[in-house]
């Protein structure tokens, strides 16, 4: 979904010698390892530490997984402890097979796109084309905690000036108590 919006921040600024911008969209795929038991399923299929002191929050490492190499990266929109894991394509069935047999001895099992985006909001995490997109400002999400405002980076000034006008249009997250409601 981001990628052409990706592209045309690398296309507007000058990459340094011999740095490239190529496109892994169909070679690189995904799964979400998500939850309180999530660090067990991993460990089970790796010797990389996954202690969070080895492996801290937002950070990303190459490690093998039942020997398949893969990018993990410690981030997850549930809320729950969770990883991101990255592999070719070609792997993608033998590591899903893998995630299901070990999730086994721990009563895990996939979840559904839908869930995962109710907890995500729950969590108040933004997604591209959702929450952020051209059309909307961090603070009007109330994620203008993530503009890190001390550090450089490009459009810093036009944005600064946008986070200092109040939000035109704020999101809010609602709780609805545990009453019946008629859908």
């Amino acid at each position: 979904m981001a990628e052409g919006y990706h592209k045309r921040l690398f296309d507007a600024v000058a990459l340094l010698d011999g740095v490239i911008f190529q496109s892994q969209t169909e070679a690189i795929c995904g799964f979400n390892d998500a939850g309180p038991k999530s660090r067990h399923i991993l460990q089970r299929l790796t010797n990389a530490s996954l202690n969070s002191k080895d492996f801290c929050f937002m950070r990303s490492k190459r490690i093998d997984l039942g020997g398949i190499e893969v990018t993990a990266l410690r981030v997850s929109f549930t809320g729950d402890l969770g990883w991101e894991v990255h592999c070719n394509t070609k792997d993608q069935k033998a590591l899903y097979s893998l995630f299901l047999e070990t999730g086994k001895e721990f009563g895990a099992g996939p979840v559904g796109s839908r869930a995962l985006i109710s907890m995500r909001v729950e969590k108040c995490y933004g997604s591209w084309l959702r929450e952020y997109s051209p059309e909307y400002w961090p603070h009007e999400q109330g994620m203008e905690r993530l503009c890190k405002m001390d550090k450089s980076f490009l459009n810093k000034a036009p944005l600064h000036e946008v986070l200092a006008n109040e939000p035109c249009e704020p999101m809010v997250l609602l709780h609805i108590g545990d009453y019946a409601v008629d859908l």
